[in-house]
C-alpha cells in the first residue's frame, strides 16, 4: 500500500493517495487514518495557519512562512521564524524570538525581553514592553509604544508619534521621525537622525 503523496506551495498543499488493497474496510479506515496525520503533519511544518485566539504554548518553534491570527496568544520562550505574519492583537509574551523579517500587525502587544530580528515591520499602535530588544533594520510604526529600558538597534525607523520611554537606548543610525516623544532618560547614540520630536 502506498500511503499519501504530498506537494506544496506557500499557501496551498496539494495531496494525492493511492490505496493498492483496499478490499477490507479496516485498511480503508487505515489509509484514511493515515493521510489525516501526515497532512497535519505538514501543515504544522510548512507556512501553517494559526487560527484567531489560539493559545502557541511556551517553547514552540512556529516555522517560517506561517501566518498567525488576530487575538492569538504566543507565550514565552517561543521562537518565531522569518517571515511569519503576526495578526492584530497578538499577545507575544516574554522571551520570545521574532526572527528577520516578520510582519507584526497593529495592536500587538509583545511583552518584556522578547527579541524582535532585524528587518521586521511593526505596525501602528503595537506596546513594546520593556526590556526588549529591536534589532537593526526594523521599522516601528506611528502611534507605537516601546517602553523603558528598551533597546533600538542600529538602522531601525522608529515613525511618527511614537513614544519611546525612559531610560531606552536609541543605537546610531536610526531615524527617529517627527512627533515622536523620547522621555527622559533615553539615551540616543551618534548618527541618529531626529526629525522635529519633543523630550520630555
Amino acid at each position: 500500500m502506498n500511503w499519501v503523496s504530498l506537494s506544496t506551495t506557500r499557501r496551498h498543499i496539494f495531496l494525492s493517495l493511492t490505496v493498492r488493497d483496499v478490499s477490507s474496510k479496516y485498511n480503508r479506515r487505515l489509509a484514511m487514518y493515515h493521510m489525516i496525520k501526515t497532512l497535519e503533519l505538514k501543515c504544522d511544518r510548512f507556512n501553517s495557519v494559526i487560527d484567531s485566539s489560539s493559545v502557541i504554548e511556551s517553547g514552540s518553534v512556529i516555522e517560517s512562512g506561517s501566518v498567525i491570527d488576530s487575538s492569538s496568544v504566543i507565550e514565552s520562550g517561543s521562537v518565531i521564524e522569518s517571515g511569519s505574519v503576526i495578526d492584530s492583537s497578538s499577545v507575544i509574551e516574554s522571551g520570545s524570538v521574532i526572527d528577520s523579517n516578520s510582519v507584526i500587525e497593529s495592536g500587538s502587544v509583545i511583552e518584556s525581553g522578547s527579541v524582535i530580528d532585524s528587518s521586521s515591520g511593526i505596525e501602528s499602535g503595537s506596546v513594546i514592553e520593556s526590556g526588549s530588544v529591536i534589532e537593526s533594520g526594523s521599522v516601528i510604526e506611528s502611534g507605537s509604544v516601546i517602553e523603558s529600558g528598551s533597546v533600538i538597534e542600529s538602522g531601525s525607523v522608529i515613525e511618527s508619534g511614537s513614544v519611546i520611554e525612559s531610560g531606552s537606548v536609541i543605537e546610531s543610525g536610526s531615524v527617529i521621525e517627527s512627533g515622536s516623544v523620547i522621555e527622559s532618560g533615553s539615551v540616543i547614540k551618534s548618527g541618529s537622525v531626529i526629525k522635529y520630536f519633543a523630550v520630555h
